[in-house]
């Protein structure tokens, strides 16, 4: 086996509108910490190759990836399926799509094209650095995660929910040299990167993990990728019992508490990750509900939200265009497999934690990565469960401008199609 891996700091040089609260309404007055793209290459025996890129970003979409892929396949030959292009879901990072333009702020054209060359560049070096190496695979486990969906007499509420779903596993894959000296740590956790707000541009707690592990072993790269995470947050509570944003200590402290039961287990042999390599993407079509009667959508022009109102304005233009709505929305899935061991299955939406345990379950106690934030990110896909519930993540559509929220059947969408693909 061969990996080679490389890394980009996309941190702005000025002040930019940032991305994942709402509330939001000017552009960033600092810095608490680099935002970083990174890759890791990896090559099989008979040259089946396959790139994870992770990025400190909210996520992609087509506008950012479509040229991207572009130029990796004409300067280096890489199919997208080849390509696995995640985010850390900070929510301190720059807009980086129009649709969260439209929530938030003004796309900066200059640093997209900064981002783009830095995703082009960081996965050509990576894969020139390719070398012989070791790749070993470790689990283990942390409690920074909360369920986020706590069932009130008004219905479900973002507040934590210690009785709720959880995921606290930590998927971990070490590359060393030939000489057994750490090149690259990549690991994987399910948890909103939300524990910092305000106007500051910043990783979040996967950003201080990547740090402490980097610390602990000089000239390695940390690559963080995020799991299905769509119903889970940081566990930062306030005297209420409520969600809290900061303050920088504690975004720090969940940080070093993620990298600290990373370096936990990888000083010990762990599981080696070996094979030919497989990559496949596939496009499932994930079924919308009905959609509205025109009078539902006219009275939603009355609601007090600016976000329903905007929802509710462009589904009756498209009603009075006579446009066909849309009935269900294509979504990338992907697959990599190394040797009859390893899996990965990522997602191109804030998957809820549901599915991915399923998914958890199909693969087995092998070593596995089960991602959300993948790719050309939709918004949050709810279990049956949470479509059931109600509440933020299953009803959330409106913010990206579909007609409906999403049918009970897209958990088993999902879930089927990992495993017909994990099958092939």
């Amino acid at each position: 086996m061969q990996f080679g891996v490389a890394a980009r700091c996309v941190t702005p040089d000025r002040p930019i509108y940032l991305s994942g609260y709402a509330s939001r309404d000017s552009k960033s007055e600092g810095v608490y910490q680099d935002l970083f793209v990174k890759a890791l290459a990896i090559r099989d025996g008979d040259a089946g190759l396959a790139v994870i890129v992770t990025s400190d970003l909210l996520y992609f979409d087509a506008a950012i990836l479509d040229p991207v892929e572009e130029r990796l396949a004409r300067e280096a030959g890489l199919r997208p399926e080849q390509l696995f292009l995640t985010a850390s879901h900070t929510h301190c990072g720059p807009i980086i799509r129009q649709k969260d333009a439209d929530l938030y702020g003004k796309l900066d054209e200059e640093y997209l094209d900064e981002v783009r060359d830095a995703l082009v560049s960081v996965v050509l070096d990576a894969v020139a650095k390719l070398a012989p190496g070791r790749a070993r695979y470790y689990r283990t486990r942390c409690d920074i995660n909360v369920n986020r969906r706590a069932m009130t007499p008004g219905g479900i509420q973002m507040r934590p929910n210690p009785a709720g779903i959880i995921d606290r596993d930590v998927d971990i894959v070490t590359v060393s040299d030939p000489e057994d000296r750490m090149r690259a740590v990549l690991f994987g956790y399910a948890c909103h990167a939300t524990t910092m707000g305000g106007q500051l541009i910043g990783g979040d707690y996967p950003g201080f993990a990547q740090r402490m592990i980097q610390e602990a072993y000089p000239g390695a790269e940390a690559l963080f990728v995020q799991g299905c995470a769509g119903d889970l947050r940081p566990n930062n509570v306030d005297e209420d019992d409520r969600f809290k944003s900061g303050p920088i200590e504690v975004v720090v402290g969940f940080g070093r508490r993620l990298g600290r039961a990373v370096l936990s287990v990888i000083d010990r042999e762990g599981e080696d990750v070996d094979g030919e390599i497989a990559a496949r993407d596939e496009l499932v079509d994930l079924p919308l509900q009905a959609p509205p009667a025109r009078a539902d959508v006219a009275a939603a022009l009355d609601d007090p939200s600016p976000h329903r109102v905007r929802w509710a304005q462009k589904l009756l233009d498209a009603m009075d265009r006579g446009d066909d709505l849309p009935t269900s929305v294509p979504t990338h899935i992907q697959t990599l497999t190394i040797g009859d061991g390893f899996a990965l299955v990522a997602m191109a939406g804030e998957v809820c934690v549901e599915i991915g345990l399923r998914i958890k379950d199909l693969i087995g106690e092998r070593p596995r990565f089960v991602l959300g934030y993948t790719n050309r990110v939709h918004w949050y896909i709810p279990s049956r469960t949470v479509l059931g519930e109600g509440g933020y993540e299953a009803d959330s559509y409106f913010y990206h401008g579909v007609p409906s929220p999403y049918d009970e059947t897209v958990e088993d969408s999902l879930v089927d199609a990992a495993r017909e693909m994990l099958r092939k």
